[in-house]
């Protein structure tokens, strides 16, 4: 219960900046995710870590954030992350804007057995085959705007979207 209530007061404690942050809008942060599940407790600091990590980027005004996983699974957990966030930042800002993402990585296993993943790898890997236009349109979508798990905290549609570099 201390952790989790040290990453609650510290969530609730994050503002946006005021002034004008040398970080461009157009910022894509990801954010390699891999949760753990050996208990209730571990799932809710796991999630509250996301939260803190996710508040500290939008409190500088990143443009948009992809929290990247292996597995569908993982997107209920993500999904409240982002709800706490977009609460927490709608209270405290008058003009939120980063548009929050959930993604899959590429899934595959990186030694002989094929039974270990490297998560943040395999973001880098799906991110990279976004960039260079040689995923679906679903994933493009998702990675870099417009996509349906994409929940946007910021009040008016962005004018510059991220584009694929074909």
């Amino acid at each position: 219960n201390k952790v989790i209530n040290t990453l609650t007061n510290y969530v609730t404690s994050r503002k946006m900046m005021n002034a004008q942050t040398k970080v461009p809008q157009e910022t894509l942060v990801v954010v390699a995710y891999m949760p753990s599940k050996t208990s209730y407790k571990s799932e809710e600091i796991t999630k509250w870590s996301l939260v803190a990590t996710l508040s500290s980027f939008i409190a500088v005004g990143m443009g948009r954030i992809v929290v990247s996983g292996r597995l569908p699974e993982e997107e209920e957990l993500i999904v409240d992350a982002f709800d706490i966030v977009k609460k927490q930042f709608q209270l405290n800002s008058p003009t939120p804007t980063t548009e929050l993402s959930f993604c899959l990585a590429m899934d595959e296993a990186y030694n002989d057995a094929g039974t270990r993943f490297n998560i943040p790898v395999s973001a880098l890997k799906k991110l990279r085959h976004v960039l260079l236009g040689d995923a679906s349109e679903g994933d493009i979508q998702c990675w870099l705007g417009g996509g349906t798990t994409t929940m946007s905290i910021k009040k008016e549609d962005a004018v510059n979207k991220l584009e694929p570099i074909v």
